[in-house]
């Protein structure tokens, strides 16, 4: 049993992979409508980045004027967008205090796409988020809704238990990873590993049955042994990830 006051992450990633406005608009406001679906609460009222606290309606409009300010420029005047970057938002529900980040449309090895959900910390009043099937139904809505290259949900305290550094963006095992078919065929995994594929996208793999704790030494043995298992394995993507368009972007 995790104690009170641990904080757990939900994160998918994939790389570059051209998206409009447009596209981007739709398909975060698709996925907050979802999520809203499911969450055990509701998610306004909100602070939004760059809306000065401003109190806004969630709506398609918003999530669109939201992503349009997210973009990034340079910083040598007129500050052009760099528009290989993409588009982001990021929302601050209160009520319970979490976190929802969206960032698409990058098609630039300088970043790359993601969804982080930045779940509250753990107290009687938000027990209903740390619920497994809960988590679990929430990471394959994303893994559907984004098709993403990889995710996970973790907590940072295990891997701070033993040292490890992980960059944005690199593959963290968690208690739940997923790994997209585009990375090949998986390597020989522990017996105690658990297997799920999500249709034609990829694998989750879980660590444990329950959600890992950083007070239990076995789960931080697990959470290595995977790590060193898969660390040469999910580097890069072996199949480029689809654009909109039908085209493809390869990494280089």
């Amino acid at each position: 049993m995790n104690q009170i006051g641990t904080k757990y992450s939900i994160h998918v990633f994939w790389y570059d992979r051209e998206e409009s406005l447009e596209v981007c608009t739709d398909k975060s406001w698709e996925f907050l409508q979802e999520y809203m679906a499911i969450v055990p609460c509701s998610i306004i009222p909100f602070y939004a980045y760059k809306f000065k606290g401003k109190q806004e309606i969630l709506d398609r409009n918003f999530v669109q004027k939201a992503l349009k300010k997210g973009v990034i420029r340079t910083n040598v005047p007129p500050y052009p967008i760099m528009s290989d970057l993409g588009f982001s938002l990021a929302l601050w529900p209160k009520e319970p205090k979490h976190s929802i980040d969206i960032h698409c449309g990058v098609y630039s090895t300088r970043n790359h796409n993601s969804v982080s959900i930045g779940l509250p910390l753990l107290s009687e009043d938000t027990s209903q988020f740390y619920q497994e099937e809960f988590l679990k139904k929430l990471f394959e809505l994303m893994i559907r809704h984004w098709q993403p290259d990889h995710g996970e949900i973790w907590n940072a305290d295990i891997w701070q238990s033993y040292n490890y550094n992980v960059n944005a963006g690199d593959v963290r095992i968690g208690w739940l990873t997923y790994l997209s078919f585009r990375y090949g065929e998986l390597p020989r995994l522990p017996a105690w590993a658990e297997i799920k594929r999500i249709n034609n996208l990829g694998t989750v793999i879980a660590t444990t049955k329950h959600l890992t704790n950083a007070t239990n030494h076995e789960d931080v043995l697990k959470v290595s042994e995977l790590s060193t298992i898969l660390d040469p394995f999910y580097k890069i993507p072996t199949t480029p990830t689809s654009t909109p368009s039908g085209q493809t972007k390869r990494h280089t």
